[in-house]
């Protein structure tokens, strides 16, 4: 699928003068250029959706997807990856850190993948 439409259009105004005689009135305007500049951008954005059917897919999928993120921005900002990145088990819930409200997602994701209802 594909969203487009955002466009962002910026206007920049340049004026170039000598010191002193770009100042001058009448004259001053041989000693001085003015230029415009107009720029458009279109954005478009790209999704494509992926059905994950149980949790190991779903870490899987998503320590697969940080890791291509963050060695994206790693490689642009010009840093090593062991001093930029940080660990993929910032990604995983342990079952010590799990909420009554992630229970209750997990077990109707779960219910929902078997064919029931949570």
């Amino acid at each position: 699928m594909v969203v487009g439409g955002l466009l962002d259009k910026t206007v920049t105004d340049t004026a170039d003068k000598v010191p002193l005689l770009g100042d001058i009135p009448v004259i001053g305007a041989l000693f001085r250029s003015d230029s415009k500049k107009v720029s458009k951008r279109n954005l478009m954005l790209f999704i494509r959706p992926t059905i994950i059917r149980d949790r190991d897919e779903y870490r899987q999928a998503s320590s697969g997807q940080y890791t291509a993120f963050n060695n994206a921005q790693t490689k642009q900002r010009g840093k090593e990856s062991s001093e930029a990145s940080l660990s993929n088990d910032l990604l995983h819930i342990y079952p010590q850190q799990e909420t009554q409200a992630f229970r209750q997602v997990s077990a109707a994701i779960d219910a929902f993948n078997l064919g029931g209802r949570p």
